[in-house]
């Protein structure tokens, strides 16, 4: 479920967002949810649990940085 709420969220970021923050592959995280919601193909839970031990880690880090560059440039302004 986890994975159908973050692709389900990276398609609602705009495309300023995602141009500004382009080392976060935007189109595959989103594309991945649709796999796991709509069955386009079998699902291989193998590449699921490997995207969740590993890659999701760095989505939530570099989420982390884009919130705190954001803050600290409203703060500025």
């Amino acid at each position: 479920m986890c994975i159908l709420q973050i692709g389900e969220l990276v398609g609602h970021l705009s495309d300023n967002v995602t141009v500004k923050y382009s080392e976060m592959p935007w189109k595959q995280i989103k594309g991945i949810r649709n796999v796991a919601a709509h069955g386009y193909e079998e699902f291989d839970v193998d590449i699921l649990w490997q995207t969740l031990k590993s890659d999701l880690p760095s989505l939530r880090d570099y989420c982390g940085k884009i919130i705190e560059t954001e803050l600290q440039q409203s703060e500025s302004d």
